[in-house]
């Protein structure tokens, strides 16, 4: 019995042996997994900073070249509303010039209709000479005649 507990005794002693030893490679790997992570993190980063400085003046002429753009933009917005606003302005000064032209124009043709001789207008707006009156009455039916006096 004594052998088959010292047996037993080297094999827990084996067995711990063996997870001691799986333990340290496991925690060397862990660290050279751990370094090895770090370099690429370093690597990377580099690389990162790398890119970033390289795209840095593309950054800045793309910023200068929105910039420009930008103000380009909003010039031609203050240009855009100044004409507006003269569209605005000459179309009420369009407005105000019919409007006194139509005013003229009134005025003008009731002035000419006023001092045309009645010879010069057309029969139909000559005012009637009051010889004509009785022959025009005589001619048309005396309901007619009533509706043209009103």
């Amino acid at each position: 019995m004594p052998q088959l507990r010292q047996r037993r005794t080297q094999n827990q002693t084996l067995l711990l042996d063996h997870l001691v030893t799986a333990s340290k490679e496991q925690l060397m790997d862990s660290r050279a997994w751990r370094v090895e992570d770090v370099t690429q993190q370093d690597t990377w980063w580099v690389e990162n900073v790398a890119c970033k400085k390289a795209q840095e003046p593309l950054k800045e002429a793309r910023d200068w070249v929105e910039w420009e753009f930008w103000e380009r933009l909003l010039a031609l917005e203050g240009c855009h509303n100044e004409a507006l606003q003269w569209q605005a302005v000459l179309v009420a000064r369009a407005a105000e010039t019919m409007e006194e032209d139509h005013q003229v124009l009134d005025t003008i043709l009731a002035l000419v209709v006023t001092f045309v001789l009645p010879a010069a207008l057309l029969p139909a707006a000559a005012p009637l000479a009051p010889w004509q009156l009785l022959a025009i009455q005589q001619q048309a039916p005396p309901w007619a005649w009533a509706e043209v006096q009103h």
